[in-house]
């Protein structure tokens, strides 16, 4: 054996002291490796003794089963927190299903009393429907029956005039006063070339004053021709009676027999009339049931 092996065994010898360093032989490092770690390169790095090294691996072993422990721990833990998440979320769940319960059940409340209310409102509407309908029904067979009757009365007084302005007779008996109300009438149809007209009824109209003072103007007269074309041609003529000079046929008025509608109709015309002439318009005139302007030739 050569002075290096006894070295090297000599060290060896010293490993076996737990308290001592190892050579490199016994760390199986080489020898530039060895003197590497010894080196300022190595400073960072821990060596421990066998002692030592047994303490701090032990204290790792007990570190490795404290943090086992804990990771155990955990793992508990987060199955209790999951197991709770669980309850949690079922419970969550099971409200919300109830809320929904609850507003599914308040909408149907709600749904019901809506189709009530629309059913009643439709009950309702029918029932005011049928009394409108019942309502108009009533009023235009009442226009209808207004209607027939206006007709009807128009065609009664189609052949008849009614004259103002004619003095009445003083006569006592009816009789001899109406005698003398067709002399008077014979008279004006004469003046208006109505000669051939036949008077079939003279009819005074209204009550007779029984007051020989009484002062009051003449009851009208409702004369009824024979035909309707005979009542035309005396309403055409009658304008002329103003014309005449003698006798009292400037106070004689006469117009066609008019039903109570068209006497509205006409008096309402007659107010308008009188209501613009005040208002300065001028050359107004009634022809039939409208206001017209009079025509006015133009001077030369």
């Amino acid at each position: 054996m050569n002075i290096d092996d006894t070295i090297r065994a000599l060290q060896c010898d010293r490993c076996c002291d737990d308290t001592s360093w190892k050579c490199n032989e016994c760390l199986g490092l080489p020898a530039e490796v060895y003197e590497a770690l010894l080196s300022n390169a190595g400073r960072e790095l821990r060596w421990f003794c066998t002692p030592c090294s047994k303490q701090v691996m032990s204290r790792r072993d007990c570190v490795s089963e404290k943090l086992d422990d804990i990771g155990r721990k955990l793992e508990n833990l987060g199955d209790r927190l999951h197991s709770i998440e669980a309850r949690l979320d079922a419970k969550a769940d099971l409200n919300v299903v109830s809320k929904l319960e609850v507003q599914v059940d308040n909408f149907e409340k709600r749904m019901t009393s809506v189709e009530a209310a629309v059913q009643s409102a439709s009950t309702n509407r029918s029932a005011d429907e049928n009394l409108v309908k019942d309502y108009v029904e009533k009023v235009l067979e009442s226009k209808h029956s207004c209607d027939e009757e206006e007709r009807a009365e128009k065609e009664r007084r189609k052949t008849s005039v009614i004259i103002h302005g004619v003095k009445e007779s003083d006569g006592e008996q009816p009789q001899d006063r109406e005698d003398e109300d067709f002399g008077v009438l014979a008279a004006m149809l004469h003046e208006l070339g109505c000669d051939e007209v036949k008077v079939s009824k003279v009819i005074r109209l209204g009550k007779r004053s029984t007051d020989a003072t009484n002062d009051a103007k003449p009851r009208p007269i409702k004369m009824v021709v024979e035909s309707e074309e005979e009542k035309v041609k005396i309403i055409r003529s009658a304008k002329n009676l103003r014309l005449l000079e003698e006798g009292d046929w400037k106070s004689v008025f006469i117009h066609q027999d008019l039903t109570l509608k068209e006497r509205a109709e006409r008096k309402k015309l007659l107010s308008e009339l009188k209501t613009r002439k005040e208002n300065g318009e001028s050359g107004l005139i009634l022809i039939g049931n409208k206001i017209v302007k009079r025509y006015m030739p133009a001077l030369h």
